[in-house]
Formats: structure tokens, sequence, C-alpha cells
């Protein structure tokens, strides 16, 4: 009966299978919580040009380009969270699922499906979803790529439509997180070393210079980063659900073996990573995302390792001279046995996560605001925050971007006139110099809340809608 399905109806039966499952399981979350920061403010902008409303640029600053691949999803569906989880699933699902045949090109089938089916049940890609992160629009900019990279080398017009379609997906990429370096690197690396010709190799160089210089001077992305943080924490967040904010312990082996394993297979496959396009993509995306090291960049890793891991492993159980299952497939076997274990504990714990309205310490900080001021819609709030994008989503209420850096308190007052809350992570060491202004400010400002997350400071007290000035 399967076997009278044509080959091209696969794709979509699958997808829709999947994102069903994946739905009635629990895995995807349609609140406003758990949201990335660049991805809200993205998903803001989307939604207020579909109801043709003021855009939110002026007050948050820009965000990356993912504005551009929700407009499809803002347009018919603005105000929808839900819409957006379900839309990033299916484009996560193609991105996977250019993985899966770029690696089957290489004659590499089975150790494609072995691991595209591990990555469709992996903890760290529900999470990317969740979150809307960088992980999956990553993977799909790196598919895609390798793609229309093959559509133009084949193509008759060196500036033709591919050329141009190549260019967006590398500025979309460059845009979203510093692993997104990774494809206009292996663009100069490839056309360097394997060009068509010398016109589209200038083109190319050309082109690349262009689009850096670009995103450089209009600083389109690389929205609330957490630079040069421990990559211990994501792997074991993404891939253990153990807490971003506990103290590293037992966790730390996971992540030592995590990066041996990485080191290893690249080392056994620098041959190959030269040669590549896409591995070249997904090695430097590895390398170049642990200057930020979150849950986009684990997705990239864990990526790496199970399309280029498991063929060396399968490759090296060719050389057992064991002519039965156990010799030829045993560690195979084992390995799927134990990460599809691991993988299945985890996603457990995130759908019991999710039912119980767990989230993360500065969605907690931000929520306690909204509750605060639940049943009083009447007062106007008007909220400086660290991550404004999310707190609008969360209290509904006129957000703001941080005051910029002042030299005392008395000038931090005079900025911040019009305003009645600010709400920042008192730790961070970027924003040392506003508690400091705070602290100076005495009994000015009122404390409301300290929380592991960080502080919401009372400016003024909420009036009337229609009272408050304008914060200037």
């Amino acid at each position: 009966m399967l076997e009278r399905i044509p080959q091209r109806y696969w794709l979509p039966l699958t997808l829709a299978a999947w994102t069903a499952l994946v739905l009635l399981t629990g895995q995807i979350r349609s609140d406003n919580f758990g949201l990335d920061e660049g991805a809200a403010r993205a998903l803001l902008l989307t939604w207020t040009l579909a109801e043709q409303i003021t855009n939110p640029i002026a007050l948050m600053g820009a965000p990356d380009l993912r504005a551009l691949i929700y407009l499809p999803m803002g347009i018919y569906w603005p105000g929808s969270l839900l819409a957006l989880k379900v839309y990033t699933l299916i484009l996560a699902f193609i991105g996977i699922w250019a993985l899966m045949r770029w690696s089957q090109s290489h004659k590499e089938s089975e150790s494609a499906l072995i691991a595209t089916g591990l990555l469709l049940v992996s903890p760290f890609l529900f999470k990317n979803i969740n979150a809307a992160a960088t992980g999956p629009y990553l993977l799909l900019a790196f598919g895609l790529s390798w793609w229309v990279d093959q559509a133009y080398r084949a193509s008759t017009r060196p500036l033709g439509a591919w050329y141009f379609v190549q260019m967006l997906i590398a500025a979309v990429a460059i845009s979203l997180h510093p692993a997104g370096l990774a494809l206009p690197i292996a663009l100069l690396w490839h056309w360097r070393h394997n060009p068509t010709d010398q016109r589209r190799q200038k083109l190319i160089y050309a082109g690349v210079a262009a689009v850096f210089i670009i995103m450089l001077s209009t600083q389109l992305g690389w929205v609330n980063l957490n630079w040069f943080k421990n990559p211990m924490q994501a792997l074991n967040y993404a891939t253990l659900h153990l807490s971003m904010d506990e103290p590293l312990t037992a966790g730390y082996f996971l992540g030592f073996i995590l990066l041996g394993v990485f080191a290893l297979v690249a080392w056994s496959d620098r041959d190959f990573i030269k040669r590549d396009f896409l591995t070249t993509q997904l090695f430097s995306a590895s390398v170049l995302g642990l200057l930020a090291a979150d849950i986009g960049w684990t997705l990239i890793l864990w990526s790496y390792l199970l399309y280029r891991g498991l063929p060396q492993l399968i490759r090296l159980h060719a050389r057992i001279p064991a002519n039965n299952f156990l010799g030829q497939r045993g560690l195979v076997m084992v390995l799927i046995f134990i990460l599809a274990t691991l993988f299945m504990r985890a996603d457990r714990l995130e759908s019991t996560a999710l039912s119980e309205g767990i989230t993360n310490v500065e969605d907690e900080l931000i929520q306690s605001l909204a509750e605060k001021y639940k049943d009083k819609e009447t007062l106007q709030l008007r909220i400086a925050s660290q991550w404004p994008a999310r707190t609008m989503l969360i209290t509904r209420r006129d957000t703001f971007r941080l005051p910029p850096e002042v030299s005392d308190g008395t000038k931090l007052a005079q900025i911040t006139q019009g305003l009645t809350h600010i709400v920042f992570n008192h730790n961070d060491p970027l924003n040392a110099h506003l508690s400091r202004n705070i602290a100076e400010l005495g009994n000015k400002m009122k404390t409301l809340a300290i929380q592991p997350g960080g502080v919401i400071i009372e400016v003024s007290e909420p009036v009337d809608k229609g009272t408050t000035s304008s914060p200037q």
C-alpha cells in the first residue's frame, strides 16, 4: 500500500505527521514566554506592518532579518504565537530535510536517515522552536545555500536570480548569529578553491564583501547575545534540560564529551571540510558559535556531529572483520539507544515544564511586573527593559530600551522622566553603570523586586492613562 504513494508526496506527508505528533505530545508552547529577544523584535515588527500601525523599531532597535522570514506568517496570522511556533517548526523540518538530501548525495543514506530521525526528536530542536531561536533558521540558510550554490554553478547567467538569492541568504545568516558568518566564509573558501570561471568568482567576492559591509553598517542583528558564555551551560540546558541559571556540576561531563567528540570528528573529517561546501558551513558555524554559545549554536553543533560523525562510525565498523550484525552495526545501535533515551528523557522533562508554566528567570521577572498590574488596565505603564520586545509581549504595555549610559544619577533621572519602571539584570556587567546611577538616586527610585533574573525599579508611580508625559 505504501509503495503506491508517489515519492513526491512523502515530504509533505512526513511533515504533516511529524507536526501533528509534536503538537499532540505537548512539545510546543503557545504562550508569550520563552521567546528569543531577536525573534520577538522581528515578530513585533512583522505584526505591526501587517496591521499597518506604528512599528517598534524606534523604540526597541532594529531586529535581525528574521523579520523577512516572518512576513508570510505575519501577514496571514498577526498576533498568533502558535502560528509562529508552527511556522518555525515547518522551516526547521525543511532545513533538516535539506541536510538529509545533502548527506544522501554523498552516498550516506543510512547515516542520513539515522541522523535525521534523531534530530527530529531531539530536545534542543524543540527548545529552538519554542524560543524561535536562531538554530532552525541557520540550518535552513545553510541547506538552501548549498542547493542555491549548485543551481548557480549550473546556470548560464553569472548575474542571474540565483546569485542574488545566494547573497540574500548570506545576509540573513550574518544577521542571525556569529555562527552565520560561516556561510560567507564557506562561499569565499570554495569559490577560491573551486571556481567555475573567473567572472563568477569575482562576483561572489564582491557580493560577499558588499553584504558584509551593509550588514555591519546597518547593525541589523545579533540581538541580545550573551558573548563568551560558557558553552557547557548551553549544551546542558539544550540536551539534558538542566537549568541555564544553575551552577555547573556533573553537567560538565556531557559538555566535555561532546566537545571532545567534535574535535575528533573534525580532525578525521578535515579533508572533507575543505572540499564540501555544506560541511564547511556546519564546521565553521560550530566554531564561530562559541563566541555566543546559546541554544541556536547547540543545534548547529549537534547537526554536524550527527551528519558527519555517524558516517565515520559506520566506516569504522566496515573495518571490523566480523560478518554479523553486532560486528557491523553494534556501536551504531548502542549510540542510537543512548541518544534516543537521553533525548526522550529531556523531551519528557520539557513537556512537563511547559505544562506547569515554568519559564526562565527573565520571563519570571517580567511576569511578576505584569501580574502586579494585571487588573489595573487603566494605569499607564511606560517600561524601559533590557528585553523590550519580550517585555511588551508579556506585559502588553508600552516598552522601550534601557536608557543610555550617563555620568551620574541626576542625568539618569532627567532622561527617565515619563517612565514608570525599569527592568534589567543587575548582575550583567553591561548594566553596571545603570545599577550605579540608580544607587546614587537613593529613595527617588523604588526597588519593587529583586529576583534571580534581575530587578524591577519603579521610577514613578503609574497614573491614569493620558496624564503621563512621553519619555525623553
